[in-house]
């Protein structure tokens, strides 16, 4: 392995060979870990697999696109590298299939841009309702995750749903862990 050289050291990113080296001790629970994450970043992405985020978040801090701040834990990084793949596609996706158009309001309003979902089949629509369902079933035991969840789906603030809720920041909190827990056991079973 090559030590950093002056300009990474000094810039406070770790340099290609430190990557690669760290990449290759990576612990099993880190992997797993990074597996995970990149299930749940493909949600809602076409064709794009976990395995191909993954790599392509390699593939990226290796090739020098991304550089890994040396302040950042690395699971830390490429979780993060992951999302921005992910909504990359995303955004590419709404542009393929005709999501993203221009649509005037008149003389005071300007041109906004709307997205509207133009690909949605009546079997999509019945998948999505089943889903929310299947999800409203997940917290009936838990009315305060239920109200969390369609105060976030609203598009309601932290702090809105929070003083709707009468939540203080630390409960707050950990319903939102709570949610998450729940909703990727939904998502991601794990395997037996």
């Amino acid at each position: 392995m090559n030590p950093p050289t002056v300009t990474e050291a000094a810039s406070g990113f770790v340099s290609i060979d430190e990557v690669a080296a760290v990449m290759e001790r990576l612990s099993s629970a880190d992997s797993a870990r990074l597996a995970q994450l990149a299930r749940l970043r493909c949600l809602g992405a076409v064709g794009l697999e976990w395995q191909d985020l993954l790599h392509e978040a390699f593939i990226r801090v290796l090739d020098g696109r991304r550089r890994w701040p040396r302040d950042v834990p690395f699971v830390a990084f490429i979780a993060q590298s992951m999302r921005s793949i992910a909504s990359e596609t995303r955004q590419a996706d709404m542009v393929e299939f005709g999501a993203l158009t221009e649509h005037e309001f008149g003389d005071d309003h300007g041109t906004v841009n709307v997205v509207a979902r133009t690909d949605i089949t009546p079997e999509r629509e019945m998948a999505g309702r089943q889903m929310l369902i299947e999800i409203e079933a997940l917290f009936a035991e838990d009315a305060i995750g239920l109200s969390v969840l369609e105060g976030l789906a609203r598009g309601d603030s932290a702090g809105e749903v929070q003083a709707q809720l009468g939540l203080d920041p630390t409960t707050y909190a950990s319903t939102l862990r709570r949610i998450r827990r729940r909703l990727t056991n939904y998502l991601l079973p794990t395997e037996a």
